[in-house]
């Protein structure tokens, strides 16, 4: 039976932590768990319980929502008093801690129920994200933790917090007012509306949206939002600023006769005006080419919390946006559920690494550098280390998520390995171990996705069964801290884990990633490109990119094979399900791509007979006159050959642009950055040569 004494103090801790208007974690097991749900629904009009065994909570005599376990993304944009994870039957998932406890008003609490606390595994895979979760616990500024009816840590900070419910905070505000600027300002193009998780921000969208509509006359606008349910916040803000209710269904918002479409962030764009929410999600390559055609784009960055907390993408921002003066950037400050200095949301950002944090080195060595792999056991015991390791990795990355942390404690598939300064990380990577089996393999041909095995579910589409045979490292991430990028510091770790692996009997690194801006980094460190999707990813906007590298000499010839059918296919499909690639990175890849894959090609008699008359009267003839024989010779040229020393750089560009990939001139000019004139002059002069050409 519950001790009545701790049910008092677990009403007291609950009516303290509501009266100073704070938000705290009660962490409790072996109580009766109907007098917990009863003692927080007496005291809380909205109660959430998330648990993996949906009872008929009736015969109670409560209001409670009931949401099953796995399915806690369904209560993104809903405020709760209190809300309750029931974790008898469950596992305490990163991901769902951080979006629950946003929903959490000023003085609820976050209740953790659990079978035996100290005993049970709350970790996924492992025992040191149960060790660190109940480490960290026990560090929050505002707990309650009873296990066995024993009162083990009880902690209400001595301040009261002030939180009146307004109808916008100062910073909203402050938004509204430069968004009035902002629409008069004609060279402004970007509203950056930036801020931490719970901000308002997605609420802020759908309030400007109806001024749009109603003061600026503009009657329909698009809204990009990388996932599937629009968050319940945006209709909330418009029909906040229209007082009237909207129609909403699976990708149209209704309001009067105003209409606001929602589409995923690779489709076509065709309202003047667009917003992007979490603009980091859909990444930069698509926010280029959405800018580029829209009057005003006003989109949302989540500076810290459990999704887009990459800091690239704000550094692009800063640096291509506002360096150019062509955004204005409004910071939110407050909470709109809860109040500013929230001990809940300072343990959330501790814990699961989601704040910003300051810089911890001013100098180094270059010569004093030290490189290991890292002990996770280390990692618990001390954690502002560990914390430094994952700030390093999530501030280089375009998405983090506090599942990050559970894998890269527990899984022993995941190793780190770090180049240290004084004791301090300077750099991180994170490495992913493959392996496999033929009957996976087999099952990955047949057209099966491998979990967690991204390499071998590439590989395995090239049709090559033995592939099973080989041990894969693929790094996952790979980051060095922005104070101290572009000195080599990548490359040296790199070359450190590639040293580890020979020793170890890895046959192949590879990484995938979606930045091709990175690819630079790869290619000087003689990683050969093998993958490209043939679809953009839904998160970057970029495609996704593979990368690999031989470190047995047992694989070679099979490397060596891959590379070959990927040249083949990647040239004969540029022209189709490659033609949106940018034709400098597609020339790049290509020249990194050193190996022959030959095929001869022929052309009719008719084609060498207009391909003598371009070459003699070449002044009079436009280039499409003899594009179909540049195409076959071009093809012919860049698969029988490791060097592509014919051409400048410009010119092999060019021709990929133009021939290879069957793009205008236009979009040459805008490849070599230079004018259409002098494009149309070098795809005509680089034609010439490759026309003469004799393999």
């Amino acid at each position: 039976m519950m001790n009545r004494h701790v049910l008092d103090i677990v009403e007291k801790y609950i009516l303290e932590v509501k009266r100073r208007n704070l938000r705290g974690i009660l962490a409790c097991d072996r109580l009766e768990f109907e007098k917990v749900l009863n003692t927080l629904s007496r005291y809380g009009r909205d109660v959430l319980l998330l648990t993996s065994n949906i009872e008929d909570l009736s015969k109670y005599g409560m209001k409670i929502d009931v949401v099953e376990i796995d399915k806690y993304r369904e209560v993104l944009g809903h405020e709760y008093d209190y809300v309750i994870i029931d974790l008898r039957k469950s596992k305490l998932n990163p991901n769902m801690v951080c979006t629950v406890s946003e929903t959490i008003r000023s003085g609820g609490v976050l209740t953790l129920y659990f079978e035996d606390m100290y005993s049970q595994n709350i970790g996924r895979f492992g025992v040191r994200y149960d060790k660190y979760i109940k480490l960290m616990l026990e560090k929050c500024e505002c707990c309650l933790i009873i296990h066995k009816n024993d009162v083990i840590v009880h902690k209400i900070p001595n301040i009261e917090l002030k939180y009146s419910i307004q109808e916008f905070t100062d910073s909203q505000r402050r938004c509204l007012e430069i968004f009035e600027k902002f629409m008069k300002d004609i060279k402004k193009k970007v509203l950056i509306i930036r801020g931490g998780r719970g901000r308002g921000k997605t609420f802020l969208l759908g309030y400007l949206t109806y001024i749009l509509f109603t003061k600026y006359n503009i009657p329909f606008i698009e809204l990009i939002y990388p996932s599937e349910d629009i968050p319940d916040s945006y209709i909330k803000g418009l029909e906040k600023a229209s007082g009237k209710d909207a129609q909403f269904s699976k990708n149209m918002i209704k309001i009067d006769e105003y209409t606001v479409r929602i589409v995923e962030p690779g489709s076509k764009i065709v309202s003047p005006i667009v917003m992007i929410d979490e603009a980091s999600r859909i990444g930069i390559s698509r926010f280029r080419k959405i800018l580029s055609k829209c009057y005003k784009v006003i989109i949302t960055i989540t500076t810290y919390g459990y999704e887009g907390t990459g800091k690239y993408y704000e550094h692009y921002i800063q640096n291509e946006v506002l360096r150019k003066g062509l955004g204005i950037v409004v910071d939110l400050y407050e909470p709109v559920r809860y109040c500013i200095n929230d001990p809940l949301e300072r343990w959330l950002n501790y814990t699961y690494v989601l704040d910003s944090s300051e810089d911890y080195l001013d100098f180094i060595n270059l010569e004093k550098l030290k490189f290991k792999i890292v002990d996770k056991d280390y990692l618990i015991k001390d954690v502002e280390y560990f914390r430094r390791l994952i700030t390093i990795l999530r501030d280089a990355h375009y998405r983090y998520s506090p599942d990050d942390i559970e894998y890269i404690l527990d899984s022993d598939e995941h190793i780190l390995f770090t180049c240290e300064y004084d004791g301090k990380p300077v750099a991180v990577a994170h490495v992913r171990v493959e392996h496999s089996t033929k009957k996976i393999i087999d099952k990955a041909i047949s057209g099966s996705i491998l979990p967690g095995l991204s390499t071998f579910t590439i590989l395995s589409r090239y049709g090559t069964s033995s592939i099973y045979r080989f041990r894969i490292w693929r790094i996952h991430r790979i980051a060095v801290h922005s104070r101290f990028q572009r000195r080599g510091i990548g490359s040296r770790l790199l070359k450190y884990i590639e040293d580890i692996a020979k020793v170890r009997g890895i046959d192949i690194i590879s990484s995938l990633f979606s930045r091709s801006e990175v690819l630079k980094f790869w290619f000087r460190n003689m990683y050969k490109p093998f993958y490209i999707s043939p679809r953009f990813n839904k998160v970057t906007g970029d495609y996704n990119y593979g990368v690999l590298k031989p470190i047995s000499d047992r694989c070679i010839d099979f490397v060596v094979g891959i590379l070959q059918d990927f040249k083949r296919r990647l040239i004969l499909l540029a022209s189709s399900v490659y033609r949106d690639l940018d034709s400098e990175i597609l020339t790049e890849i290509i020249l990194n791509l050193d190996v022959k894959s030959s095929i001869k090609l022929s052309i009719s008699s008719l084609q060498d007979r207009r391909r003598s008359i371009f070459l003699k009267y070449f002044e009079n003839y436009e280039v499409e006159y003899v594009q179909d024989v540049a195409y076959i010779k071009l093809v012919e040229y860049l698969l029988n050959s490791e060097k592509y020393d014919l051409f400048s750089k410009s010119e092999l560009v060019a021709l990929i642009c133009k021939i290879i990939q069957g793009k205008s001139i236009k979009d040459v000019a805008a490849s070599l950055n230079i004018d259409e004139i002098s494009a149309r002059d070098i795809v005509k002069n680089a034609v010439k040569k490759i026309l003469n050409f004799r393999l």
